[in-house]
């Protein structure tokens, strides 16, 4: 079984097909792959997020960017959820979070945090900022 992530030179991935779920076609990236295959990428936990969000009354939307530069000096499309606390849009990065702890690091560290921290922590780039700074925000 190849569960291996493809990625090509312009930063896109190519999701195998998990062969137990092969009748079905589940692939890591689907919205209910972490819950089916309890694997994904970030493709297929943002929208779960922002269904359970939107289940609890709490506004969230996904935003896309880049993130981490690969050896070839590109850098790899990614997803994350934006969700509004109090008023204020909170950037929440499951996939980062798993990430961090997988490497002995605080997962929290891309929980809820804001604009300024996410720019700080420096592995996010080149996202739409117009996503919460024109309250498009959807619930």
């Amino acid at each position: 079984m190849n569960n291996k992530l493809d990625y090509s030179n312009d930063g896109s991935v190519t999701c195998p097909i998990i062969e137990i779920y092969n009748n079905w076609g589940i692939r890591v990236s689907d919205k209910y792959a972490p819950l089916l295959l309890k694997k994904t990428i970030c493709a297929g936990i943002v929208p779960v997020i922002n269904d359970i969000c939107t289940k609890l009354g709490i506004e969230s939307t996904s935003i896309r960017g880049e993130t981490r530069e690969l050896e070839n000096g590109n850098r790899v499309k990614h997803i994350w959820n934006i969700i509004t606390i109090d008023g204020l849009p909170k950037h929440y990065d499951v996939i980062y979070g798993i990430y961090n702890r997988e490497k002995g690091m605080n997962p929290l560290n891309y929980c809820l945090i804001s604009a300024e921290t996410l720019q700080q922590l420096g592995a996010h780039c080149n996202y739409d900022t117009t996503v919460f700074y024109n309250n498009t925000i959807k619930k």
